[in-house]
């Protein structure tokens, strides 16, 4: 999401564009895709901090959720927003502390692709589209690092849960076996 998410942000006309990465190894990924600095995730918020002079950000994407979505509060300037768009396993609950958005102007949004495209169709396909647009613009890409066959699913997921995956990886149906014939026959 994040390899995507950057480069929109750049093509909408953000600048500069701020990201973490939990291992420096995906640092050049990230850049390679649309951020103009990426921070290890621990200590991001002093380096945000310093990188925008004290201001702070207008808008952060999370999708780590708990300690990082708490960190993430500290580096948004006045009326700055958090789109909290989720975790890997969706699992954390966090409370967000409301003196603390309240005392400093800012805002944090849910925001999930599938529950928006279910609830408000006529706003998230106009936004869809305009995505699948950069895409075949070449203004964005997808970041596909690898391609397993369907068979490995599970080392892909594992790569993907560990966080050692770089990148999107692309799960490849295996061909059909001539010997086996066509099962609609």
């Amino acid at each position: 999401m994040g390899t995507v998410a950057g480069q929109v942000a750049r093509a909408l006309g953000a600048g500069p564009v701020i990201g973490t990465a939990s291992d420096p190894a995906k640092h050049d990924h990230a850049r390679r895709h649309g951020y103009t600095h990426v921070l290890p995730r621990d200590g991001f918020a002093a380096a945000v901090r310093e990188l925008t002079g004290g201001r702070g950000v207008d808008v952060v994407v999370e999708m780590g959720g708990g300690d990082q979505l708490l960190a993430s509060l500290d580096v948004l300037a006045p009326f700055g927003r958090i789109a909290y768009i989720g975790d890997p396993g969706f699992l954390t609950s966090t409370a967000v502390p409301l003196q603390q958005l309240r005392s400093a102007t800012r805002g944090v949004l849910g925001y999930s692709v599938g529950g928006l495209a279910a609830t408000a169709p006529e706003t998230w396909l106009p936004a869809a589209c305009a995505v699948r647009d950069l895409v075949a613009a070449g203004r964005v890409t997808l970041g596909v690092s690898g391609r397993h066959p369907l068979r490995d699913a599970a080392a892909a997921h594992a790569a993907l849960e560990s966080r050692t995956a770089v990148g999107k990886l692309v799960l490849v149906p295996d061909p059909p076996d001539p010997d086996e014939g066509n099962p609609d026959d």
